[in-house]
């Protein structure tokens, strides 16, 4: 808090006396500090699946028991809370982008079931159809890649009925994720195909220079639709995105978290529009 008292007009300096951190914020950082020094050396002897479950569990316990509570939802063959994955679309709906949501390691598509409620109860009518895939775990593979790319085709499938034949698809996707959101055109063009892509918003994760300088030899104009939001106390992914500042967003959030933060709903569907 700034002492007003203290100012003087005819000083060349001024005092400020800002209020210590609370009890509750010196032991919560001391804490977090402690959680990635953990996570750091689980890292460096290569134990990769223990860093980011333990780190997350220790960083994160209620978004941890959010995302227990929802999992076996996300096993359901008929995912379809809040409208998503709808087996055909509207005409209102051709002219308006659809959404893929493409979940990250070890969890399914259960992970975008708060996102997808917000977009449904807020903005029914400004954004396009949304749809979810499940995903294997562990390091990526072509298998991720195929189920991506059936899911376009039944996306497109949809639009073509309604004689739409040159959709671009928007990706939202979290850690993992976000990396096949955003290697998905390279994998596609190696096979001879090719997806029109729309936005890329990286959750949880971000593009370093090389990946960056890469993208940019494929598609000068790739980070022009590219978004990245971070979470302030994440303690798997700690490096700042790279992007212009009006791309990117640092949430006051954990890893797991950002998928239920309502800033990051907000942000996302406001980069959507």
């Amino acid at each position: 808090m700034i002492n007003f008292s203290n100012i003087s007009s005819s000083s060349s300096s001024v005092s400020l006396n800002l209020a210590p951190p609370s009890l509750y914020e010196r032991v919560s950082s001391v804490y977090q500090r402690k959680i990635q020094k953990f996570v750091e050396i689980l890292q460096e002897n290569k134990w990769f699946k223990t860093s980011m479950v333990l780190g997350t569990l220790l960083s994160e316990p209620l978004s941890s028991i959010k995302a227990g509570f929802y999992y076996p939802l996300g096993q359901k063959k008929a995912f379809n809370f809040y409208n998503l994955n709808p087996k055909s679309i509207i005409k209102e709906q051709v002219d308006k982008r659809p959404i893929l949501l493409i979940h990250g390691n070890y969890h399914n598509q259960s992970a975008w079931i708060d996102l997808a409620k917000r977009m449904n109860y807020l903005n029914p009518n400004s954004l396009g159809p949304i749809y979810t895939v499940n995903l294997p775990n562990g390091s990526i593979t072509d298998k991720d890649y195929e189920i991506i790319h059936e899911k376009f085709l039944e996306i497109e499938a949809q639009y073509e009925k309604h004689g739409k034949n040159d959709v671009k698809i928007d990706l939202i996707g979290h850690s993992r994720g976000g990396v096949l959101a955003q290697t998905i055109v390279f994998w596609l063009y190696s096979k001879n195909s090719y997806q029109k892509i729309g936005k890329i918003i990286n959750i949880g994760n971000v593009l370093n220079q090389k990946d960056i300088n890469d993208r940019k030899e494929f598609d000068p104009d790739f980070v022009s639709y590219t978004y990245e939001i971070t979470g302030e106390y994440d303690v798997l992914v700690r490096k700042s995105s790279l992007l212009s500042s009006d791309h990117q967003r640092k949430i006051p959030s954990g890893h797991l978290g950002l998928l239920y933060s309502d800033q990051v709903h907000q942000q996302i569907i406001d980069w959507l529009r």
